[in-house]
């Protein structure tokens, strides 16, 4: 019969596994798995897996050449635990302790968080404050040079009537005495 007269058989799954886990899976050595992808018999072909290309071997070639996988590895009996109910509870309290553990260092981070929250509160107020104080500091030191000025000008103007005074005029004192109204006496007092 040629396999056009065949009746069509059901699909099946092709999976495309990496040359180390075919080996693992069929239990034969990479080499063997080189030797056959050159002479043909096994097709490989490039997958991207995990941003990567990798180098992958058809598993329905692998089961026609090499029979069927090796049930054992990666079994789930393979996973099965081999400790003694002392050694399991001992890792049990050991699980308890490390979630209690977690859970306490989830609780400091939690307060941390809330710490470092209003510490940033706390620094853009004061930031605003400092802000406003360094605004009314420019406000007093401008007003501390206009009053600098102010004195400056009425200090050069007090000196200008000196002058004018000592130039013009007699001595302030003698201009004091006859400003004053002499003291008139009673009589009979």
């Amino acid at each position: 019969m040629s396999q056009v007269d065949q009746a069509p058989s059901k699909p099946r799954l092709v999976f495309w596994l990496p040359p180390e886990e075919a080996a693992k899976r069929f239990g034969v050595t990479r080499d063997e798995l080189t030797r056959r992808v050159r002479s043909g018999e096994v097709t490989m072909r490039a997958k991207v897996a995990g941003g990567e290309l990798v180098a992958t071997l058809c598993s329905t070639d692998l089961i026609a050449v090499f029979g069927a996988p090796r049930t054992n590895v990666g079994s789930v009996r393979a996973l099965e635990p081999k400790a003694s109910a002392a050694e399991l509870d001992a890792l049990h309290g050991e699980l308890v302790a490390e979630r209690e553990a977690v859970r306490l260092l989830e609780l400091d981070r939690a307060r941390l968080e809330g710490r470092l929250e209003t510490a940033g509160r706390v620094e853009r107020g004061l930031q605003r404050y400092a802000d406003k104080l360094e605004g009314r500091l420019e406000e007093a030191e401008a007003l501390r040079l206009h009053l600098a000025r102010a004195v400056g000008q009425l200090e050069a103007e007090a000196q200008r009537l000196r002058g004018q005074l000592e130039a013009n005029g007699p001595a302030p004192r003698q201009i004091e005495a006859k400003a004053r109204p002499k003291k008139r006496r009673w009589f009979g007092r």
